[in-house]
């Protein structure tokens, strides 16, 4: 675990979990920004300037990245929480770099959560074998139904999650979620970004809602879920690279 020792976009300091090899950095991070600031508007692109990685470069990576949008229409609440995937890379071995979007300016507060493998340019892999679980779900009230794609990749320091909502049941109503899931390490810790692929707020991006694994437990409160969550076609899904509390 490190601190970041500075940025260009007027954040406070940024707390990481990592896993750092000689080719490959494992890296888990929550960042807030305000979308509003002079410092952000006036970035090219989000810089985050950290003590020495092992790694002087690296490949593109995704990161996601979500702005709040709720209130009440007619009476009723809604959530039209959106966000997207943004590039992100190392650029040397003390700036890790973020993409930044005009969609995203002055939206007030930005979450941006960094769980992602950060690969070294021009150098091999390390021979290191993982082990691939198919995640199950048990929910109580049937609630969510998951896809039968969704897998976890087991090493020693970190995951590989990968997991897709089929459907919600309509009786769910704004009923929290909590879902025991086997198949995934009880050692991960994490707030992992849902994805959906319509934002009914927003026409360039997809919803986002912030989800949270526990102790083998998936949960989401239902005041956080998005306009359309429960739409068969948008198809929920968190994909990330998490460091194991180990």
């Amino acid at each position: 675990m490190f601190n970041s020792t500075g940025n260009n976009f007027g954040a406070g300091v940024i707390q990481f979990k990592d896993v750092q090899e000689s080719n490959y950095l494992v890296l888990n991070a929550r960042l807030t920004v305000d979308s509003s600031a002079a410092a952000y508007l006036a970035a090219e692109e989000l810089e985050i300037y950290v003590p020495d990685l092992t790694i002087g470069r690296s490949t593109v990576c995704g990161v996601v990245c979500q702005y709040k949008d709720r209130g009440v229409s007619y009476g009723s609440a809604y959530v039209y929480d959106a966000g997207t995937v943004l590039k992100s890379w190392v650029k040397d071995k003390n700036t890790i770099v973020i993409e930044k979007l005009p969609e995203f300016d002055n939206r007030g507060e930005l979450t941006i959560w960094i769980q992602a493998m950060y690969c070294q340019l021009n150098q091999g892999w390390n021979t290191v074998r993982g082990t691939k679980t198919r995640l199950t779900f048990t929910d109580p009230n049937r609630y969510t139904f998951w896809t039968s794609d969704s897998i976890c990749v087991i090493f020693q320091k970190w995951v590989f999650l990968h997991a897709q909502i089929d459907s919600v049941s309509w009786d769910a109503g704004d009923a929290d979620f909590e879902v025991t899931v086997q198949g995934l390490p009880t050692d991960i810790d994490a707030e992992v970004p849902m994805m959906m692929s319509v934002s009914y707020g927003n026409d360039n991006l997809g919803g986002v809602n912030a989800s949270k694994i526990e102790a083998g437990v998936w949960s989401i409160k239902g005041e956080d879920r998005s306009m359309g969550f429960r739409n068969t076609s948008n198809k929920p899904f968190m994909f990330a690279y998490l460091v194991r509390d180990i």
